[in-house]
C-alpha cells in the first residue's frame, strides 16, 4: 500500500484461524486507526528516529555510507525528509512496528521504531 506517498508492507500478526479469540479484528482495528492518522504517524515515528540520533545542537548525527570519514550531521528537517517507513507490522496484541531503511545514513542499517497503538513509543534503534 502507499503510506505517505511511498511503497509500504503491512503486515499483520495474528493467532491462526479458528481460535477462540481471534486477533484479526483487533489488528485491522490498529491498521485503519494508523491510516486513519497516517499524516500524524509518519510524522511522529520520523521525529523519534531523528530525536534519537540528534546531537545538543538540533543535528542528526550520520554515518553516510561507509565509503567516506567525517560525514557532516543533517538538519534534523532534511533527515525527516529523508526517510519513509517502508514496512509497518501490526502485532496481535496491538503493538506496532514500524521499520525505516536507512541506507546511505547509516550505512546499510535500518532503523526499527516500536509504539502502543495509543501512540506511545516504546523504542527506537538501528538494525542490521
Amino acid at each position: 500500500m502507499k503510506w505517505h506517498n511511498y511503497d509500504c508492507d503491512i503486515l499483520l500478526d495474528i493467532d491462526e484461524f479458528p481460535c477462540e479469540n481471534p486477533t484479526i479484528e483487533k489488528a485491522l482495528a490498529v491498521f485503519h486507526m494508523l491510516y486513519e492518522n497516517m499524516e500524524e504517524w509518519d510524522r511522529k515515528v520520523k521525529e523519534c528516529a531523528a530525536a534519537e540520533f540528534m546531537d545538543e545542537n538540533g543535528m542528526v548525527e550520520i554515518w553516510g555510507d561507509g565509503k567516506e570519514d567525517n560525514v557532516p550531521p543533517m538538519p534534523k528537517e532534511e533527515f525527516i525528509k529523508e526517510i519513509a517507513v517502508f514496512e509497518i507490522l501490526i502485532t496481535n496484541n496491538g503493538e506496532i512496528t514500524f521499520r525505516i531503511p536507512a541506507d546511505g545514513l547509516f550505512t546499510d542499517h535500518e532503523i526499527v521504531i516500536e509504539a502502543k497503538s495509543t501512540g506511545e513509543i516504546l523504542s527506537c534503534s538501528l538494525a542490521g
